[in-house]
């Protein structure tokens, strides 16, 4: 089949890693044809520079898959299906326009006022990466029908159990390691997971709790560490690099993600899972989306500091629990979110669409 991905570079990360190039790269593994339009040369996995095709009408896509649901390249990609009869897949991951600022909320605005019903009226499917991205295209006024709930992937052979970790021994942390990977801000609700880990696991010498980002919160982090007396403990790394990830959070004992709203993503839940690593979660909609409640992982309340003193302490008590809840998050992942799972869906997703453009 020949896919066009339309990306929209106002929103889109094509970084190795992110949807859009783990996409492009599955859906090529699978034996279709994909060029993607709209993305910085270079910035996903593309064909030989001799065989790049620029317009959309000179590579005659059957299929188009856009980004986020009234974005111009969702715009750009109805135009197209329906001059080709070509079936169209939206991806919508669920942006929180105003984390966007304020010219992308204009241009969102533009968008439902100029485009909204066309685009609305060609759209085949709807594909949500998680329950806020499914809200949000309801929102937006897509029918139910159409909207497919699909999480956003994880490599399971990168991110897999058994790996050791450069970067944990390089700093000479030893033992068990209860590890946060992500944006270093209070609004991740970090100041809770460090009251919650001095007032338990951080009483015994062999737990350790390492945030490994950076961020505005750093030096407020780092100060009620101290001042709980715990700055031997709590320790503070770079924001690891892809190579070094996998290894970082298949060492660690217990992999904890704070959070207050819907700017959590989860990604780093989902690789902790393929690593046979259980979590500690916020209970979130994207969250709990992904961990399953004593089976996968446990459950806590934002910025509700008993109820993370509590959780914490039952999956630091227990191995048991840690043991049957890794083994059960590293067999969910393979078979719900690795990417070849993914890309059975999503191919049968879109030759359903192509289908019905034909019919159409």
């Amino acid at each position: 089949m020949r896919i066009a991905l339309l990306i929209d570079p106002l929103t889109v990360r094509t970084r190795p890693g992110d949807h859009s190039h783990e996409l492009c790269r599955t859906l090529r593994a699978r034996g279709h044809e994909v060029r993607a339009f709209g993305a910085p040369p270079g910035q996903l996995p593309d064909e030989a520079a001799s065989e790049r095709v620029h317009t959309l009408s000179a590579f005659a896509p059957q299929a188009l898959l856009a980004y986020d649901a009234l974005s111009p390249s969702a715009y750009a990609g109805a135009r197209a299906a329906r001059r080709l009869r070509a079936g169209l897949v939206l991806v919508e991951p669920g942006l929180d326009a105003h984390r966007l600022g304020f010219s992308r909320r204009v241009l969102l605005s533009i968008g439902e006022r100029f485009w909204g019903s066309y685009v609305r009226s060609t759209a085949r499917n709807i594909l949500a990466l998680d329950p806020v991205g499914e809200a949000m295209a309801r929102a937006k006024g897509f029918a139910s029908d159409r909207i497919t709930l699909c999480p956003e992937g994880v490599d399971t052979h990168t991110f897999r159990p058994g790996l050791s970790s450069t970067l944990l021994a390089a700093h000479r942390i030893r033992g068990r390691v209860m590890l946060y990977t992500g944006p270093l801000e209070l609004s991740r609700d970090l100041g809770t997971l460090v009251s919650a880990f001095a007032a338990t696991i951080g009483q015994r010498n062999d737990w350790h709790l390492v945030l490994a980002g950076e961020g505005e919160a750093r030096a407020t982090l780092r100060a009620q560490a101290e001042r709980s007396g715990l700055g031997d403990r709590v320790h503070f790394l770079q924001r690891p690099s892809l190579d070094v990830l996998p290894g970082l959070i298949s060492s660690a004992t217990v992999l904890v993600q704070p959070g207050l709203g819907a700017e959590v993503r989860g990604r780093q839940v989902a690789r902790a899972m393929a690593c046979g690593i259980p979590a500690v979660a916020a209970e979130l909609p994207r969250l709990k989306h992904l961990l399953e409640h004593e089976r996968t992982g446990l459950w806590a309340k934002s910025a509700d500091l008993p109820s993370w003193t509590s959780a914490l302490a039952r999956m630091a008590a227990s191995p048991q629990l840690r043991m049957r809840c890794g083994e059960a998050a590293r067999a969910q992942a393979v078979e719900r979110l690795d990417w070849s799972a993914i890309g059975a869906d999503l191919e049968r997703l879109l030759e359903s669409a192509c289908t019905r453009a034909r019919a159409a």
